[in-house]
């Protein structure tokens, strides 16, 4: 009987639970109404791979053969070529060489590490990106399951996936694509320190991505602010100091490279009214206000929803407008709770790209904060319908998805297309193809100068980069100025004997057109290229500029010369055997004959 008294006993003993207002025990909660939808452990791997996944086939989809014609894909190859094969980081498509201080090393020793594995073509760099965007939409994922949930993260990880921006940086050899997955796998990592106590693993592997950020992109800097200001506020000053630290010798070790060299710098650059047109001067207070409020919106109405959204116009301006106050309303409650490194990252990373250049403004650079802003407005729509019940929060939810995704999945066909047809161009017609014309012939006379001019050639040209890559021949930007005079003393002071017009843009017939028609004794012709000898002309640089003038024949907006052939000297003897035209092998990186 007493057994069975105590075992009555403890079977009416309430369950342990919090103690209520009274000091006595709550009665056991019911079940959470969200319980139906809590997922199995293993969903979580299915649905990072499975955003990588989604990422890769549309990268693959909407794949663009064609080399960047912006030249900056051309100077991460050569700076991954020079680390490899010189063991120096140098700009080597400038005669001088001079030590490279502008992009930091991080992007070209991944490059040049995948010339040692054997890459040698536009599509083996490109696909270097392509893992990398994708690894970027896992780590979006992960960061976002880690705050929020898996379903919620399972959907960012879908709209940044498919998002137009990723999909542009998976296309070309850019250090956008490593910059967004480091920058994710360092908010990954804290995320994670955070919710564990700030283990040492997870801080370590957060200060190691964040740093690879920043010496991937000077853009990083935010995200290194972010890190420290976050550490402070929890008062972890064992960490502040290692990561301070960590952070400081290599940060450091850069800045003495920098002063190396008298090459151009992004800060030095910062502080002009146009980078691309120093003539103008450095910006003033009230400059750098008018950039602020001019990129502000152009990131609120055209950068940040167009890189979701691949549209523009009133419509997708609007929606920015509306994502920006969600953002801003989400950003704001998430700060009233304890601000995290992503609350400290989004204004500070905002600040900078709102203040610099807005010749430099564009969607790529709102890249890194997409996932934020879509993690923000998330939450905003998800805490306002969250008072009125479970089904009408998971409608709100859908709803938001699909007003992004929805424009974002119409306007890939259209891209699934275009990937086709260049595709089929650049097979029949090389590399270039898609560009026009004029990119052909550019393309085409940097691969005929390679072989037929001598090799310590240096050759004024627009695209100095690309012509280096493509000819192996050391070239410079031509001086913008249409005075014969400056003209030459510039092509003295690096030994320029050779310059190729051309029409990519309108800076060869402002500046070098104008300089032959003046003082066209001062040229003799090697040869043109395109249909019709071709509108792109590779021309020679006369020393004796005291011969007679060649014939000048002026017409209604164009001229016509008699200029004189290039002497043979001139020319390398015997020539080598051009690449191929049609071959997407980077020339630098083939082979070289003896």
């Amino acid at each position: 009987m007493v057994r069975k008294a105590r075992g009555l006993a403890r079977e009416a003993r309430p369950r342990r639970g919090r103690s209520g207002p009274s000091g006595g025990e709550e009665p056991e909660r019911r079940p959470s109404r969200w319980a139906a939808l809590r997922l199995p452990p293993r969903t979580g791997r299915y649905f990072a791979v499975g955003a990588a996944l989604v990422h890769l086939v549309l990268a693959l989809l909407t794949y663009n053969p064609s080399p960047h014609m912006g030249g900056d894909n051309a100077g991460y190859i050569t700076l991954g070529y020079s680390i490899l094969h010189r063991g120096e980081y140098r700009d080597l498509w400038d005669p001088a060489e001079p030590p490279h201080t502008k992009y930091p090393p991080v992007y070209p020793v991944i490059l040049a590490i995948a010339m040692a594995l054997g890459a040698k073509t536009w599509h083996a760099f490109k696909l270097v990106s392509v893992l990398f965007t994708s690894l970027g939409a896992l780590l979006a994922y992960l960061w976002a399951a880690e705050r929020r949930g898996r379903g919620f993260g399972l959907a960012l990880a879908l709209l940044i996936a498919g998002s137009n921006s990723l999909l542009w940086a998976s296309h070309w050899i850019l250090s956008e694509a490593p910059f967004v997955a480091f920058t994710l796998c360092g908010l990954w990592a804290f995320e994670r320190a955070e919710r564990q106590g700030l283990a040492p693993r997870w801080v370590v592997l957060g200060t190691f991505a964040t740093l690879l950020a920043y010496f991937t992109r000077s853009a990083g800097l935010p995200l290194v602010i972010a890190m420290l200001a976050w550490l402070t506020v929890r008062r972890r000053w064992r960490s502040l100091a290692a990561t301070a630290l960590a952070f400081a010798v290599p940060a450091a070790l850069w800045w003495w490279w920098g002063r190396q060299g008298a090459g151009s710098d992004y800060v030095s650059e910062f502080w002009m009214r146009d980078p691309y047109r120093p003539e103008l001067g450095r910006v003033d207070a009230l400059g750098l206000l008018e950039r602020f409020t001019r990129n502000m919106w152009l990131y609120v109405s055209e950068f940040v929803p167009s890189g979701l959204m691949g549209h523009k116009g009133m419509a997708i301006a609007s929606g920015g407008v509306l994502l920006t106050l969600l953002a801003v309303w989400g950003w704001a409650r998430r700060m009233r709770r304890g601000p995290g490194i992503p609350e400290f990252l989004l204004p500070l990373y905002l600040g900078l790209i709102f203040l610099w250049p807005t010749v430099w403004s564009g969607d790529r650079f709102a890249l890194p904060i997409l996932p934020l802003v879509v993690l923000y407005a998330g939450e905003a729509v998800v805490g306002a319908a969250k008072r009125f019940g479970r089904w009408p929060t998971i409608g709100a939810g859908a709803l938001a998805f699909l007003v992004v995704a929805v424009p974002a999945g119409f306007a890939l066909p259209e891209e699934v297309r275009t990937s086709q047809a260049c595709l089929e161009r650049v097979r029949r017609e090389g590399p270039f193809a898609c560009y026009g014309d004029r990119a052909r012939e550019f393309a085409a006379a940097a691969v005929w100068s390679g072989a037929h001019l001598p090799p310590d050639a240096v050759v004024f040209s627009r695209k100095e980069r690309i012509f280096y890559v493509l000819s192996r021949l050391h070239s410079r930007a031509y001086p913008l100025t249409d005075e014969p005079e400056a003209f030459y003393r510039a092509a003295g002071e690096v030994g320029v004997r050779y310059v190729l017009i051309d029409y990519l843009d309108r800076l060869g017939g402002l500046y070098l057109i104008p300089v032959v028609h003046k003082a066209p004794q001062g040229f003799c012709f090697i040869r043109g290229f395109g249909a019709e000898d071709g509108q792109t002309l590779l021309f020679g640089l006369v020393a004796d500029q005291a011969r007679p003038p060649a014939a000048v024949e002026s017409g209604k907006g164009y001229f016509t010369l008699d200029m004189t052939p290039c002497p043979s000297q001139m020319l390398r003897q015997p020539p080598q055997e051009p690449s191929s035209s049609t071959s997407s092998l980077i020339p630098l990186l083939a082979p070289a004959e003896p």
